[in-house]
Order: C-alpha cells, then structure tokens, then sequence
C-alpha cells in the first residue's frame, strides 16, 4: 500500500504544479500587455517632450515675418 500511496501523492502534486503553472501563465500574459501599454505612453511622453524642447523642433516664424 505505501508504494500506492507514493504514487497518488505524486499525481496529485503534479495536478496541483500544472493549475499553478496556468495560472502564472495568465499572470504573466496580463503583465506582458501591461508592459506594452506602458511602453507605448513612455513612447508618447519622450515624442511630446522632443517636440517641446529646442533641440528636436522650432516652429515656424509667423507669416507676416518675412
């Protein structure tokens, strides 16, 4: 009996590894949208400070300067 016993142990414990892993999974899919979605506003961000700054962008002088 203590062999049996060893072996329902072990496939409950892998049943119990295997929901863990799908749930880290879903963990790990929502964090990766997460990241995009913060990738692309730090993306936006640095776009209107370039565009704020000197350096990147100079508007146009007025129509009637010239």
């Amino acid at each position: 009996m203590r062999l049996v016993d060893r072996i329902v142990k072990a496939i409950q414990f892998s049943v119990r590894v295997n929901d863990k892993l799908g749930s880290l999974s879903e963990k790990v899919e929502r964090l990766s949208g997460e990241v995009r979605h913060l990738d692309r506003r730090l993306v936006r961000v640095e776009t209107a400070m370039e565009l704020a700054s000197n350096r990147a962008f100079r508007p146009l002088p007025p129509a009637g300067d010239g």
